[in-house]
């Protein structure tokens, strides 16, 4: 597929990039950073003809690499369990969007309890010690279940019967109860 050999071309490329390299292919590829290199390699007595790589930074360039494997990881095992379950997609979405809802719902008591009891409004953290990880848990959910609400809004509009409509109204709204929460949070 097109998309596994992007993924695995911007893998390779970051790889590449903190990777030493001939010096004829940096001056080829990066000329002004080859300045920048010979310069300091002049200063410091250096070796002109070492090798050298095309990050100015590697250890940024790792970092990013290793931040970049795992969410390639999650990425296509997240697109296979898709595939498994084509005609039960909700299988996958589930388990986030309902610990998300859990959260969400923890967050919105722990923010009303500071400010009920404190008449002051903290950051709510829901189960994490850190804001942030509870705000990315929301983040992701977000879309999610957004558009799990749209799909059941629209698939139950094609049923005209009062209780498909009522059924279908009760989920979408559950579903958009968790951004609310989400985004009081």
């Amino acid at each position: 597929e097109w998309g596994l050999a992007l993924l695995g071309l911007a893998i390779a490329w970051m790889t590449i990039q903190g990777l030493p390299i001939p010096v004829w292919t940096l001056k080829l590829m990066a000329p002004d950073h080859w300045a920048a290199v010979a310069a300091a390699r002049s200063a410091t007595g250096l070796d002109q003809e070492a090798w050298s790589s095309l990050s100015t930074a590697q250890a940024a360039t790792l970092d990013r690499l290793l931040n970049v494997i795992p969410a390639t990881a999650a990425f296509l095992a997240t697109s296979r369990m898709a595939a498994w379950w084509r005609n039960r997609i909700w299988i996958v979405i589930l388990p986030v969007v309902a610990v998300a809802g859990a959260e969400s719902a923890l967050g919105m008591l722990q923010f009303y309890w500071m400010r009920a009891s404190r008449g002051q409004s903290g950051p709510a953290t829901g189960t994490y010690v850190y804001h942030n990880h509870f705000a990315g848990l929301l983040e992701m959910a977000l879309p999610l279940a957004l558009v799990w609400a749209v799909w059941i809004w629209r698939q139950g509009s094609a049923r005209p019967s009062a209780e498909a409509m009522t059924t279908t109204a009760l989920k979408t709204a559950g579903l958009l109860v968790i951004e609310i929460g989400r985004a009081h949070v």
